[in-house]
């Protein structure tokens, strides 16, 4: 039984939560939110030009990278939040706790500095660079799916603009897109 629930709620790679864990914390969390006030965000991050990794280096480099990125994700966040592997390179972090754009900034800024430390693999450093998008919440949405959705569009944007950045949602931005 604790190896069935693990495989369902875990990444196989990784460890961390997977979209499944993701989506039912943020949405214990939007329930009791609405209930107290106060706000949280979602922080869609997204490795720079991973591909390249995969390809020049092999799979197995890949795997060594998404698992060194997933333990330092691990330890920028606070009890309570939660880190998800959505797929790929692409990483989700919910914060419970952060009612404005200043306080999410600043874990932006602790993550960006912690992920972009160069990796080790197959015995050389490798420099790493992210783009991230956020959505607020309640601001952003009011449902998993619409902050997801939201999240996610604005990471759109973080990659447009040039990647190694990270992008605020905006109503304008789904404007753009739809």
């Amino acid at each position: 039984d604790d190896e069935i629930r693990r495989l369902a709620e875990q990444d196989d790679l990784t460890g961390l939560a997977n979209r499944a864990v993701l989506r039912n914390r943020m949405q214990d969390a939007l329930t009791l939110q609405q209930k107290t006030g106060g706000g949280g965000a979602l922080i869609l991050i997204d490795l720079d030009h991973f591909k390249d990794i995969n390809d020049t280096l092999g799979h197995e480099a890949g795997d060594s990278v998404l698992i060194t990125i997933a333990e330092r994700l691990r330890g920028c966040i606070n009890d309570g939040d939660v880190v998800a592997r959505l797929g790929g390179d692409e990483f989700a972090v919910f914060l419970q706790e952060a009612p404005t754009e200043d306080v999410v900034d600043k874990v932006i800024e602790r993550i960006t500095v912690r992920l972009c430390d160069d990796v080790l693999v197959e015995g050389r450093q490798t420099a790493i660079g992210i783009s991230a998008g956020a959505a607020l919440y309640p601001r952003d949405g009011r449902t998993p799916g619409e902050v997801l959705k939201h999240a996610d569009i604005a990471l759109f944007e973080a990659k447009a603009a040039g990647r190694n950045t990270h992008v605020f949602f905006s109503p304008r931005h789904s404007a753009v897109r739809a």
